[in-house]
């Protein structure tokens, strides 16, 4: 019988679009699991973005193992200047990630000087002590997102991060079905999972499909196009 201590702390995501940040306490390490912020709503007049509130993960920064990014959008990586102001730890991504990780954290002054990066790829692994962190490839719509895996004792805690599943998907966007088969057989604790959409029933369309659409609808306009992206 393991004696592991092991907990899992929400501070954002939850019920909400965006700010998305776990944090997992395996004895004495602390993983976080991204650190996202979101954009107010309109009745929160002159403010800018939105963040945790993670004041116990800097009374409790001694005990943390690192930051470990799913992917390079605002709600997983926005929040990471201001944690980084008031902690110096290492920070985990794929090169795509860490890059623009980079791009917010040396645009403030309290953080330009950071350089505790490391990249990971799906297959890697990193240990320490009992706790084994490793990584999947998932679909997004960004490249090279990640899903993390927390190998304790106790089980393996998933986190997914934002994630779709799409069988079209070109290389750097693909899902990793082999390895997430392989993280199923050994048997998951807890999952993490975003879960925007759940409620919608059927499939949604391919990543394909939406970009020919597009296409069709650019190439037979003769006229100015003004295009606006959420991410």
């Amino acid at each position: 019988m393991s004696n592991t201590t092991l907990s899992v702390m929400p501070f954002g995501g939850l019920r909400e679009n965006g700010k998305n940040m776990y944090a997992v306490t395996v004895d004495e390490y602390i993983f976080i699991l991204d650190a996202g912020l979101k954009y107010p709503e309109s009745d929160l007049l002159g403010v800018d973005v939105v963040i945790p509130d993670f004041q116990y993960l800097v009374e409790h920064q001694d005990k943390v193992a690192g930051i470990f990014l799913t992917h390079g959008h605002a709600d997983a990586i926005g929040a990471l200047p201001y944690l980084l102001s008031e902690m110096s730890v290492p920070v985990f991504g794929s090169e795509i990630t860490i890059e623009l990780a980079k791009l917010a954290i040396e645009a403030e002054p309290l953080t330009k000087d950071f350089n505790d990066y490391h990249i990971v790829r799906g297959d890697q692994e990193v240990e320490f002590g009992d706790v084994t962190v490793s990584f999947f490839e998932t679909t997004h719509t960004i490249p090279e997102s990640l899903g993390i895996v927390i190998g304790t004792p106790e089980g393996q805690i998933v986190y997914t991060g934002d994630f779709k599943f799409d069988t079209t998907a070109s290389p750097y966007y693909r899902t990793d079905l082999l390895r997430l088969a392989e993280i199923g057989r050994k048997g998951v604790k807890a999952l993490l999972i975003d879960a925007a959409g759940t409620a919608n029933i059927g499939q949604s369309a391919h990543e394909s499909e939406i970009a020919t659409y597009i296409y069709d609808g650019m190439h037979h306009h003769k006229g100015r196009i003004i295009v606006a992206a959420v991410a």
